[in-house]
């Protein structure tokens, strides 16, 4: 009777130590890796984004980001974990994009009409677009009124103000204003182009109404456009009547990564 009690308790306590006893890890689990990736060249979030994935399935691939760090950590299978570190490694290339870089915008104010008229000639170095112009327009005489340069780095504001001269109108300058939203500037097999956003062009230009311009009316002039070009490229914003007259206020632009 006895021997049968113990028999019975051993019975009894063997189970319970049974199932103390940790699982083994399942083949999958043991068989995953951890694989850390510097990032060089890209933004860490943006490649993070593209290449994180998530089923509820699948417990793995586990992707973490550190941007301070700028290193990307991917835990799963062998496969997995070499999956996406090819996929971060072709991701991972110099940006066509040139950033924190500063632009040096030139612009050129420029008068033209078909009559004779006095002032300063425009720069040799407009003359091809003076050229076309005149083909396009069959515009004969052409007078520089001011040139401005705008600076800034790439992603930034920048604007600026000045005082044209006004030819005929005995003194009486021509205000302007011009401002952009932001310089962008990448590469292409072409050269560098020059993206300048939201381009806003303002001048006032007298109108004189006696011959000793005493009184006058001020005629507004605006261009509103978005720009790209290449480096070194004179482009014509636009053409608008200055007056009551044929003469035509002109704005020619060029732009250069500065260094």
């Amino acid at each position: 009777m006895r021997l049968a009690l113990l028999i019975l308790a051993a019975a009894v306590v063997m189970p319970a130590q049974q199932a103390n006893t940790p699982n083994p890890p399942s083949p999958r689990q043991s068989q995953n890796v951890q694989a850390l990736y510097q990032v060089k060249h890209a933004d860490p979030q943006a490649l993070y984004r593209v290449v994180y994935t998530s089923s509820q399935s699948q417990p793995t691939p586990i992707l973490r980001v550190d941007e301070q760090l700028r290193v990307i950590t991917v835990y799963g299978s062998p496969s997995e974990v070499n999956s996406i570190i090819s996929n971060l490694q072709k991701l991972d290339v110099p940006s066509a994009s040139l950033t924190d870089r500063n632009i040096e915008l030139t612009m050129y104010i420029v008068l033209a009409s078909n009559e004779t008229m006095p002032g300063d000639p425009v720069p040799p170095a407009l003359d091809p677009a003076v050229r076309q112009l005149k083909t396009t327009f069959g515009l004969k005489e052409f007078r520089l009124l001011d040139a401005a340069v705008m600076r800034g780095r790439t992603g930034e504001r920048n604007q600026l103000s000045g005082n044209a001269a006004t030819v005929g109108a005995k003194g009486k300058p021509s205000t302007y204003q011009a401002s952009l939203h932001r310089f962008g500037a990448r590469r292409t097999s072409d050269g560098t182009v020059i993206r300048v956003d939201e381009f806003n062009f303002d001048i006032r230009v007298p109108d004189c109404l006696d011959p000793e311009c005493k009184q006058a009316n001020y005629v507004n002039v605006v261009y509103r456009t978005n720009l790209d070009m290449r480096e070194g490229q004179f482009v014509v914003v636009g053409k608008s009547k200055a007056d009551g007259s044929d003469r035509s206020i002109i704005v020619i632009v060029t732009a250069r990564v500065a260094d």
